[in-house]
This record gives C-alpha cells, sequence and structure tokens, in this order.
C-alpha cells in the first residue's frame, strides 16, 4: 500500500483534465455503486462524513473520509484511500485536500457550463477560499479551450481576500475584476453565482435580487434556503443527498427536476429559457475523489512509499 502526500499530487492532473473527468463521471454514474455519505456531526458547523462508492467495472473502489474543524487551516481536510474491487487489496492511502478542492472546482465549472445562460459573460463568487481558487481556475481555462466571451468577475469584499484573488489571476485573459461591497451587489450583477462560503447561519440576499435568468452554484450549500421555494428549477448531484434539507418536502414538489447526470445524459431537460432561475446543487459525491485518487495511484507509479499494514500505526501517519 502506498502513501501519496499533497507534494506528490499537486499540478499531477491539469484544469482540462479535471473537468472531463468530472463530467464522463456524471455521464458513467449509473456504473458506479454509490450511497449517501454518512455524517456525523461534531458541533453546530463542524462534522466527519465517509463517503465510500466501487466502480466493478474498472475494477477499483474507495472512501473518502473528510473532516471539518472550525478555526483550522485550511477549515476542511479529508484522505481516500482505494482499494482493488477483485482482491480487496488496499492500494493507497492518498491525501485528499488538494483532490477535493480539484474536483469541486471541476464539478462547478461543469455546472456553469450545463445551466447557465449560453454566452454569459457576467460571474459572481461569494468566498474565496481555495475551492474559489480552483473553480476559476478550471473555469477560464475551459473557456479558452471553447473561445468564450470575456468575463466581468464580482468578487465580494471581505478583509483582504478580494485583493489577493484579483492578484492570483492577473495573468487570466478576457476578464475584468470588480470588488462589491455586499452581497446584493454580486448577486444583482451575476449571470452565474458561485457560493464557496463553507459555513453559514445566514441567508445571503433576498431572493427577489436574484435576477432573471441567474444561475446559482452552492458549492457549499448553506445560504440559499430562501430560494429553494421561488427558483424556477432545482438540480442535484445525487437526489439522496439533498433529502435533508429544510424545504426538501416543499420543493421536491415543486421544482426539484432531478439529478445532473440525467441532463448530461439527455435524459432530463436543463434551462429551456433565458429567464429561469436555476440552482444546481453540488454537495459532493464520492466518485469524483475516488476516480481522482485512482488516476493519481495510477501515475505515480512506484515513486511513493510502501508500508506493510501490519506495522505500527505510527508509520502509517507519519
Amino acid at each position: 500500500m502506498k502513501i501519496i502526500t499533497h507534494a506528490v499530487i499537486k499540478g499531477l492532473i491539469r484544469s482540462d483534465e479535471a473537468f472531463e473527468i468530472v463530467k464522463e463521471n456524471f455521464i458513467r454514474k449509473n456504473e458506479w455503486i454509490l450511497p449517501a455519505k454518512t455524517s456525523l456531526k461534531c458541533g453546530s458547523a463542524d462534522f466527519f462524513n465517509t463517503m465510500p462508492c466501487m466502480m466493478p467495472a474498472e475494477g477499483f473502489a474507495g472512501v473518502k473520509m473528510i473532516f471539518r474543524r472550525a478555526g483550522r487551516v485550511p477549515t476542511l481536510t479529508s484522505k481516500i484511500i482505494i482499494f482493488d474491487y477483485v482482491t480487496g487489496d488496499a492500494l493507497a492511502l492518498i491525501d485528499g485536500d488538494y483532490l477535493t478542492v480539484l474536483r469541486t472546482g471541476a464539478v462547478a465549472a461543469l455546472a456553469a457550463e450545463t445551466f447557465a445562460l449560453k454566452n454569459y459573460t457576467r460571474l459572481g463568487f461569494f468566498g474565496l477560499g481555495n475551492t474559489a481558487y480552483a473553480t476559476f481556475d478550471v473555469l477560464t481555462t475551459r473557456r479558452k479551450i471553447l473561445g468564450a466571451p470575456p468575463l466581468e468577475i464580482y468578487l465580494l469584499r471581505y478583509k483582504d481576500q478580494a485583493e489577493k484573488f484579483i492578484e492570483r489571476f492577473r495573468h487570466v485573459e478576457n476578464v475584468k475584476f470588480f470588488i462589491a461591497e455586499n452581497y446584493e451587489a454580486v448577486a444583482e450583477n451575476s449571470q452565474v453565482l458561485f457560493s464557496c462560503v463553507t459555513n453559514t447561519d445566514d441567508l445571503f440576499c433576498a431572493a427577489e435580487k436574484y435576477p432573471a435568468g441567474i444561475t446559482i452554484i452552492p458549492v457549499h450549500s448553506k445560504g440559499f434556503q430562501n430560494c429553494d421555494l421561488v427558483f424556477d428549477k432545482i438540480f442535484a448531484d445525487q437526489t439522496a443527498q439533498i433529502k435533508s434539507f429544510k424545504y426538501w418536502e416543499q420543493f421536491s414538489k415543486l421544482n426539484y427536476r432531478g439529478e445532473f447526470s440525467d441532463v448530461l445524459t439527455g435524459k432530463i431537460e436543463g434551462r429551456t429559457n433565458d429567464r429561469e432561475r436555476i440552482l444546481s446543487y453540488n454537495v459532493g459525491i464520492a466518485i469524483h475523489d475516488v476516480r481522482f485518487a485512482f488516476e493519481v495511484y495510477r501515475r505515480v507509479g512506484a515513486r511513493c512509499e510502501n508500508f506493510d499494514l501490519k506495522s505500527p500505526a505510527e508509520k502509517i501517519f507519519y
């Protein structure tokens, strides 16, 4: 069994590859064995989630374990274990932090391409941490490949995060940044809005502040409960994972249309006109993390240390 660390993983999967991997995973979602995640609460906002899945057709399985701890930097941390599906042997213990951010950004970028207005030009962000960086990187890489039109980017001012974000991406062509002083200003100027705020007990905006045609992609799902009953369409990466939402019983019958994968495979329609307000809840499914982890394992070959599962536990987590 190998230990594969953050230093080995970073940069191993390009942004354009990440986009294609998550798209293929969604299209092939029915080939995976994928139960809903198990979430153990550790206080009001912290949690420990376990996310298993198997891909029998390709001979591997895995489980992602993720902790959220307030005050930790970064707030979220995770590990992934992958297995040989046939033998049951553990193949690798892999640092999940970078892969989580990368796949989350890739899924968010795919959601924008799938549900947003055609040729949208105005993009907004709530929250400017690592996930926002990954989302923007994958999205702008993808748009460059497609030859998409220039973007206006509206960033919520918080400490010096907006300035740092602009500096980090100052090399990106065909984008112009604006810093907004409040949530409403970001929302009102956005055709696509990403929320990368990891936790909030508040609603971001009154529902009427979100303009016609907007697509909201809550990378972390809180803050939009007031939109659940008034937006035209809601989609999710996995239906089972949003059944705990506050208004599920109402919006499941009102405006929930189905899973992201079914839009990509043409089983259901996504956006059908330019005035629809759409929510794309992608709570996170393990098939992406485990697929990324297996790809990393395949690429690193013999470069990472092996350890004996019968060795003392302290050797495993050195």
